[in-house]
């Protein structure tokens, strides 16, 4: 199929402007024959006005002039993440009725008689973003800047985050048990063997759908051979493979080999629950939750997301009702918002504009307020504070679990970076705090160079108390953490 690299304009459908947008065609469509007139049932998931951007794209298969491609911004009938196209088409906006009807009297084009069925294809854009996220991204940003994923159904939307972070978590795992059928580490092979052997998915649907994905016959055949082969031998399971031998050298010193070898195989498992804060101080574990938004008392603002572990950064404080408290990295403002709730003086502080505006977001939704500043806080200076927390920036591999990630993007020279970054802001702490105040200092990190080790680097401190939260700490898993409590000299 050739692709055009240009786009074809159209004249706006009830209001709607149509943009001219050229994208490559094949990689995100299937072109399947079709019948040569669809109703289809109406999505009820559909924006709610009738003037709805649509995005065009134009593309030419084999036996067609061109064919057009309405993005699924548009309420054009539009099923789950099915498009349909037929020949000299209008739009009808049907709110009322049970249907969205194609037919042939407004819009004049030249398209072949034939009507197409258009699929997007979530393996693609698996394949895709498992690329982006090995080069740096991080998923959640990979996924919510992807345009091809913007009017999927939730269902495919979940399926394109399951098999994103399952290829991530299994992919040492993967990698190890490829080496018997290919040198190569391709991504398709790699989501491939992930959906089979870790998704349970039908292996021929897997096979086809990624086999379909390249058009050279001979890399076809490659992919083909070397999943049916694979699908058929057992893939033994051996956690460690998936964690960088610096990482897992690290915990097994610091943790010993049983402690590494327990944390390692809970972090690589999906978490079914999320920890809620609430109001008054309760806390609650919510097992296989559903999405945040639909979680009783969210719209009121009476309970916020954070991890159990990340609670103990301001529980370790004792009373702190009407102290004078600066959060020194305080963004996305969960911690902030514990320390509200607790009555303290809050002036919340981070470097990072975006961060700041989520952080107001979320406070707003909570309906607290406090002092909030942006700026660095190795450059701050303001009247001195009763109590300081310090949640510094670190390698966060406390977190793999959730950011599987992070075992790709992660490497010694960070916690280096990371303990030189962590000693300045230990310093400007140190300036800001009134004598004798408390500094609480804690991290998501399981390197024991950025937690115990830093401590006891310090002099201008005094180590009142500290602890280290592993993952394995709790049966249902937990994200990695360590705090301590100061007192300045």
């Amino acid at each position: 199929m050739k692709t055009m690299q240009r786009a074809v304009a159209f004249p706006s459908i009830a209001g709607a402007q149509l943009k001219s947008t050229p994208i490559p065609f094949k990689s995100c469509v299937k072109i399947l024959p079709n019948s040569s007139s669809l109703t289809l049932p109406r999505n009820a998931g559909l924006p709610p006005s009738d003037a709805i951007p649509a995005t065009v794209f134009a593309a030419e298969p084999p036996d067609a002039s061109v064919v057009v491609l309405i993005s699924l911004y548009s309420p054009v009938a539009v099923s789950s993440s099915i498009i349909v196209i037929t020949p000299l088409f209008r739009a009808c906006f049907c709110r009322n009725s049970s249907s969205t009807k194609l037919n042939t009297s407004t819009i004049e084009f030249p398209i072949p008689k034939t009507s197409y069925l258009l699929m997007i294809n979530t393996r693609k854009i698996i394949v895709d973003l498992l690329t982006k996220t090995l080069h740096g991204h991080f998923v959640d940003d990979c996924i919510n800047k992807d345009e091809r994923i913007a009017g999927l159904s939730q269902r495919d939307k979940n399926f394109i985050r399951a098999s994103l972070l399952t290829t991530l978590r299994h992919l040492g795992e993967i990698d190890h048990f490829l080496t018997s059928y290919t040198k190569d580490k391709e991504n398709i092979l790699r989501v491939g063997v992930a959906q089979i052997k870790f998704m349970g998915m039908p292996k021929y649907a897997v096979i086809d759908e990624m086999v379909g994905l390249v058009e050279a016959k001979k890399y076809r055949a490659f992919l083909n051979t070397v999943l049916r082969k694979s699908a058929k031998k057992m893939l033994v399971r051996n956690p460690q493979l998936n964690y960088p031998k610096w990482m897992r050298g690290s915990w097994k010193k610091a943790y010993g080999a049983e402690k590494a070898q327990s944390m390692m195989e809970i972090m690589i498992t999906e978490p079914d629950y999320i920890d809620l804060s609430y109001k008054g101080g309760k806390s609650e574990r919510i097992l296989k939750p559903p999405r945040v938004e639909k979680i009783d008392g969210y719209a009121e603002g009476e309970w916020w997301v954070q991890d159990k572990s990340q609670r103990f950064a301001v529980e370790i404080m004792g009373d702190i009702a009407g102290k004078k408290i600066l959060d020194m990295c305080a963004a996305p403002g969960g911690k902030t918002a514990q320390l509200i709730d607790s009555g303290a003086i809050v002036t919340a502080l981070d470097a990072s504009e975006k961060r700041i505006e989520v952080l107001r977001e979320n406070l707003a939704r909570l309906k607290m307020e406090c002092e909030v500043i942006c700026a660095d806080a190795r450059d701050f200076s303001a009247e001195k504070y009763d109590i300081i927390l310090l949640d510094a920036p670190c390698t966060a591999t406390g977190t793999i679990r959730r950011h599987p990630e992070m075992l790709y993007q992660k490497n010694v020279e960070d916690v280096q970076k990371m303990n030189a970054i962590q000693s300045e802001l230990l310093g400007s702490a140190y300036n800001l705090l009134k004598d004798n105040g408390i500094l609480v200092y804690s991290t998501c990190s399981l390197q024991y160079e950025e937690g115990e080790g830093l401590m006891k680097k310090q002099t201008k401190w005094e180590l009142l108390e500290e602890k280290r939260i592993l993952p394995c700490d709790v049966e249902d898993g937990i994200a990695g953490a360590y705090i301590a409590k100061l007192k300045k000299l």
